[in-house]
């Protein structure tokens, strides 16, 4: 599995939707305030918080400047913001 997809960009797009897989979790009522090339800035319950896009997944998920919605992201980085 490659964090790096065919352009270069850090994306993960090996993330299959299976809600009992242990390595990802799904945060809804997520806004994005900004993006970078490599980074999404979250907020998350009033905080705002930079992820990797290389940790979240590009399928379901938030993932552009101004949208709304839910994050799929590795449990790792969750675990490593503060937001599970």
């Amino acid at each position: 599995m490659s964090f790096v997809d065919d352009e270069g960009l850090d994306a993960y797009d090996g993330y299959d939707d299976d809600e009992d897989d242990p390595a990802w979790v799904t945060i809804e009522d997520i806004l994005c305030k900004r993006e970078t090339e490599k980074a999404l800035l979250l907020e998350i319950a009033g905080k705002q918080l930079w992820f990797p896009k290389s940790q979240i997944a590009l399928d379901g998920s938030v993932s552009h400047e101004g949208e709304r919605g839910k994050l799929v992201c590795t449990k790792w980085i969750a675990q490593m913001k503060g937001v599970i």
